[in-house]
């Protein structure tokens, strides 16, 4: 009787890396997109699962695409915010 060689399937399953591990290693190149103020981590608008968030200002012509659906395990949404502007901290020695 013949048998069928069938593949093994790994043991080991590679484990889940942590949203925030994930956001760690795209945020520069993300940050890099024109457009992209910020990079973020959130609930999902429309059913509260961890969500990678890009803040943008505008997305100029053609840099859409550029913008990835997931990241990892992790799906990435757009929210429009206008520009960041940095501020900084009163020390209350004025």
């Amino acid at each position: 009787m013949r048998t069928k060689n069938k593949r093994a399937k790994p043991k080991n399953k590679r484990a889940k890396r942590s949203i925030r591990d994930v956001k760690e290693q795209h945020e520069q190149r993300l940050l890099r997109i024109p457009g992209v103020e910020g990079v973020g981590i959130g609930a999902s608008a429309t059913g509260g699962q961890p969500v990678i968030k890009l803040y943008v200002s505008s997305l100029p012509r053609g840099q859409r695409q550029r913008i990835p659906k997931r990241l990892g395990s992790y799906p990435v949404e757009v929210e429009m915010t206008g520009k960041f502007d940095a501020f900084s901290v009163d020390d209350g020695d004025h």
